[in-house]
């Protein structure tokens, strides 16, 4: 419950840009915060907080199937040149995309995908 009450809200927040149903949402944390692998986590806040992201995540990506996940988002590429940084990050966080994928459709280099996540983040810790 301690756990819970300290990260749940960020869980959610997760768990809500990969699931747009907030019902769904709501069974995915709970599934998340009842799960056994929550137990084995290290002390360290720091070490656990991020543990849980990767778990929040992993749980909302398995939740929403493959056949469901539309991409969108790379027709929309022409819109989003200005932040072809976002658009990076959301396809592969948010959407679990593998970053060769993402280079390919978007016809941009491997490296210039990761330099874009980069960017992404940087711009991220700046605000």
């Amino acid at each position: 419950m301690r756990l819970y009450e300290q990260y749940g809200a960020m869980s959610y927040g997760i768990i809500r840009q990969i699931v747009s149903d907030s019902d769904k949402a709501q069974r995915i944390l709970i599934d998340l915060f009842s799960s056994a692998p929550l137990a084995t986590l290290p002390e360290s806040s720091p070490k656990r907080a991020c543990a849980i992201i990767r778990l929040a995540r992993m749980k909302a990506l398995e939740a929403v199937s493959r056949d469901n996940l539309r991409l969108t988002a790379f027709e929309d590429r022409d819109r989003l040149n200005d932040n072809v940084p976002k658009l990076v990050f959301d396809l592969s966080f948010n959407k679990g995309i593998k970053l060769d994928a993402i280079a390919e459709r978007l016809e941009m280099t491997y490296f210039d995908v990761l330099k874009g996540i980069r960017e992404y983040v940087k711009s991220i810790r700046t605000c």
